[in-house]
């Protein structure tokens, strides 16, 4: 299980949007694709404040997609809107490590290219709250 992150494709817009190439990989599958583009700061947070709490459900900004945590069950389902695409097995605090990896890297790469925004800081902050948990 890995969250993917291509770091080369972030860049940020006239906007302030950050975009570049997001996605989950449970083994052969990837979810919602290997190409997939979205807004990776703010899923980032996102899912660190779901993780971190009492949510279990990883929303995709662009699109229906969505990875639904069942924490007690050790299982993901993998979901495009109402229709569930795979169920997989995930180990919980592996997951949570993946997705705190990946925004170590994005905040990181934002750094790197000078780009900043609410979104960034918002992240900066998520991840400095979750120190106790080691990635």
């Amino acid at each position: 299980m890995a969250v993917y992150v291509d770091l080369v494709s972030i860049e940020q817009w006239r906007s302030g949007s950050i975009t570049g190439r997001i996605a989950f990989r449970f083994g052969e599958l990837w979810f919602p694709e290997a190409d997939w583009s979205d807004f990776p700061v703010v899923v980032l947070e996102w899912w660190l404040s779901a993780l971190d709490g009492t949510g279990e459900v990883l929303r995709f900004m662009d699109g229906p997609f969505s990875v639904v945590v069942d924490r007690v069950a050790g299982s993901a389902r993998l979901m495009s809107g109402d229709v569930l695409v795979a169920e997989v097995d995930v180990d919980f605090d592996q997951l949570r490590r993946a997705v705190l990896r990946a925004g170590r890297s994005v905040i990181e790469r934002c750094g790197d290219l000078g780009v900043t925004n609410a979104d960034v800081d918002a992240l900066r902050q998520r991840i400095a709250s979750s120190k106790g948990m080691r990635a």
